[in-house]
């Protein structure tokens, strides 16, 4: 590796590996830049997650570029005697980086809702387009793109994503129980009793992350995921981005009692005083369609867009408005590029 890329900095480290800006020796062919993010896993007691992040990106390389836009791009892999590797795209800083870190506030209205909308559409790719769910919606798993395209959402980290389409291209069937994986605020409540999560789980993280980004102030059993737990974490996604001081489990850390709280969250129907009080109407429907989900369910994507669109009109927020970090221009996210 080191004969082709040179390591530059540390960008973050994880329990298995950690990711590096790294600059190529010689341009790499079809590429506008030398300068790109260099993820590593070690091989010894490693769960594979590298592997699985390069299956999800792998399939994305045969996809349109209007896709491929909305994730990184893998330039590169390989391996050493001590850990496996990939090259990818740079992508500029976490959504959670950018509300608590760079802007320190919270997200407007019009900015919550644009990125409900982006992300809505990056899971449904996933979903449709590569067939696999990503079973850990949350906002440091969806950042901005670097330089330039920092008016882009991206989905990353794929690293417990699951395909559910099995070579026949039929649902695989649903484990009898899984192990959590993700994370407790935005987990769905499958993933929670432990059974085979769906797409639905992505959705209701995402819901409920909309809600907590919106205003920070204002606002668990064995069983398998399928594609409609990726809809309940989106669901969990959007309250969160949304508003934070919604969610009733904010400050929770203990996972059952967190599971007991988004139980509460639907008595009377749904009729929870953070529908009535805090969220849009629409907020209430979104969550109620999204329950209704069944391991085996396609979500109607374009249905949960019409509701986010509903909500925003009814709020009279124009989705024409610039993201809250635009005004900036793009953030010196990265070192600046040296091509010498």
């Amino acid at each position: 590796m080191t004969n082709k890329y040179v390591v530059r900095r540390k960008l973050g480290e994880g329990g298995f590996g950690a990711v590096y800006q790294v600059k190529a020796k010689i341009k790499p062919k079809n590429c506008t830049t030398k300068v790109f993010a260099l993820k590593t896993e070690a091989r010894i007691k490693s769960p594979d997650r590298l592997k699985i992040e390069v299956a999800v990106l792998t399939a994305l390389q045969g996809c349109e570029e209007k896709i491929r836009e909305r994730f990184a791009t893998m330039i590169d892999r390989g391996q050493t005697k001590d850990f496996v590797f990939i090259i990818m795209t740079l992508v500029g800083p976490s959504l959670q980086i950018i509300r608590d870190n760079i802007l320190h506030k919270e997200f407007t209205p019009a900015t919550t809702f644009k990125i409900a909308l982006e992300s809505l559409e990056s899971i449904k790719c996933l979903h449709s387009e590569l067939g696999y769910i990503h079973r850990d919606i949350k906002p440091g798993n969806f950042t901005i793109g670097n330089n330039k395209n920092f008016t882009k959402i991206i989905l990353i980290d794929f690293g417990i994503a699951r395909k559910f389409m099995n070579k026949d291209n039929m649902l695989r069937l649903p484990r009898k129980e899984v192990k959590f994986l993700g994370t407790v605020r935005y987990a769905s409540r499958r993933c929670h009793k432990n059974e085979e999560q769906g797409r639905q789980g992505d959705m209701e993280s995402w819901f409920y992350l909309i809600c907590d980004l919106y205003n920070q102030r204002r606002c668990h059993k064995n069983e398998e995921q399928g594609r409609q737990g990726d809809i309940e974490s989106w669901f969990y996604l959007i309250c969160d981005l949304y508003n934070q001081a919604v969610l009733p489990w904010r400050r929770v850390r203990e996972k059952d009692l967190v599971f007991a709280l988004k139980n509460d969250l639907r008595e009377n129907d749904g009729n929870h005083k953070c529908f009535v009080e805090q969220l849009p109407k629409e907020f209430r429907d979104i969550m109620l369609y999204v329950d209704k989900l069944s391991y085996e369910d396609i979500p109607d994507y374009h249905h949960l867009k019409a509701l986010i669109e509903q909500a925003a009109k009814g709020m009279n927020v124009d989705l024409m408005q610039k993201y809250d970090w635009e005004i900036y221009g793009p953030p010196p996210l990265q070192d600046s590029e040296d091509e010498n």
